[in-house]
Parts: C-alpha cells; sequence; structure tokens
C-alpha cells in the first residue's frame, strides 16, 4: 500500500489465488479483481475519497469502548530489526443490530511510541450466539515520505482485459453481429461469482485375468 495525500493512493491485497488491485491516480479511482477478465474507473468524486486516501482508516477504533489501556511492551521483527512497542488494549461489548447478535471484542495494538506507526493490530470476537474470529495483521516494513516511483499511481490495463461500465441504462433491444450479441445495452460480459471443487466419483474397475 501507497499514499500520497490527499487523494493519490495504490492498494494490492491477495489471498491465495485471488486478489484487489485499487488505485487512485488523483482523478479517476480502478478497481481490478484477480483473476477477473474487466476492471472498474469511477470518477473519484463519486466514490468520495477514492481508494481510502488516508492510513489512519486502517487504525480507526469504535467509538465507545468498555475499556482501554496501556498495558505493557513488546517487540515486532521488522525487516530492518526488532522494534519496540506499546500495547494498547481495548474492549467493546456491541449490543445487537436488529436480526443480529450482539459481540465482545478485545483489540491489542501495538504502536511504535516514536514514529506513532501501528506495527500488530489483533483482534478477537465472540458473538452471543456462540460464534468466534481471530484476526491478526503484523506489519514487517513502514516507511515515512518514501521515494514512490513515478508510475506508482497509474493504472496499467491488464492484458487481455475490459472495462467494465456497470449495468447498461438503454433499454433498446441488443443488436446480433454475424450470429453474436456484442456486449453493450442489455449485455454484458460473463463474471464467475463462485467456485467450488467437487470430488471426481470413479466407478470401480474390475479386471480378469486368464492364462
Amino acid at each position: 500500500m501507497a499514499v500520497q495525500g490527499p487523494s493519490k493512493m495504490r492498494r494490492e491485497s491477495h489471498d491465495g489465488n485471488s486478489g484487489t488491485l485499487a488505485v487512485c491516480d488523483g482523478t479517476d479511482a480502478w478497481t481490478y479483481y484477480t483473476p477477473g477478465v474487466s476492471f472498474y474507473r469511477f470518477a473519484q468524486a463519486v466514490t468520495g475519497n477514492g481508494c481510502g486516501g488516508s492510513l489512519a482508516e486502517f487504525y480507526k477504533l469504535d467509538d465507545n469502548p468498555e475499556s482501554a489501556a496501556v498495558i505493557g511492551r513488546d517487540q515486532v521483527q521488522l525487516t530492518e530489526g526488532l522494534q519496540e512497542c506499546e500495547v494498547v488494549r481495548t474492549e467493546w461489548n456491541r449490543a445487537p443490530a436488529p436480526g443480529a447478535a450482539g459481540a465482545h471484542s478485545v483489540r491489542t495494538i501495538c504502536i511504535d511510541p516514536v514514529r506513532h506507526f501501528v506495527l500488530r493490530d489483533s483482534e478477537t470476537a465472540e458473538t452471543t450466539s456462540g460464534m468466534r474470529s481471530s484476526k491478526t495483521t503484523t506489519y514487517t516494513r513502514s516507511e515515512r515520505d518514501p521515494k514512490l516511483p513515478a508510475d506508482i499511481f497509474e493504472f496499467s490495463v491488464p492484458t487481455g482485459t475490459f472495462e467494465d461500465e456497470g449495468p447498461q441504462l438503454d433499454d433498446g433491444e441488443p443488436i446480433a453481429e454475424s450470429g453474436v450479441y456484442r456486449m453493450g445495452p442489455r449485455v454484458s460480459g460473463p463474471r464467475l461469482f463462485t467456485r467450488s471443487s467437487l470430488p471426481i466419483r470413479r466407478k470401480p474397475v474390475r479386471r480378469e485375468f486368464r492364462e
């Protein structure tokens, strides 16, 4: 993730074979989900602050915690070596929303006391229905005022993809060209919604050997 205030940002996330690339160049915001065949472009004014625009959004705490306190010091292994940090523990009891369960959550953050960077962020939660979740984010490298490549906030169209313009508002009937309906009014490209691996069942094979 790279940020250049107030409105330029590049964020890449990867999870196994899929991921997300979001780029804001100050005028437009681009989003591409991998693997995919299309990308999206929005005027940044439409999306408010574009891709987010501030690292503070990733550190934002919810309002009205039950408790918040500095509970000690710890160390986080960065690429440049061990870094000491102060551990802050916050706790919430969230009332249930309509049709949902309430939850108790604890968030523990290790903060660099000199540069005021969050180096590790852990959160555990348990709902009143008994569901539990846990997430830990650890940063391995952080740099303020880095020398960023000149093209880092430029979006390069992935090979073989097209721009998805979203739902078409034209009420006209689609027209076939040589028997093929082109993407346009009321016709959109295929999109993968889910992927599953089904077990392959093989019938037993019976072999006979005769002499």
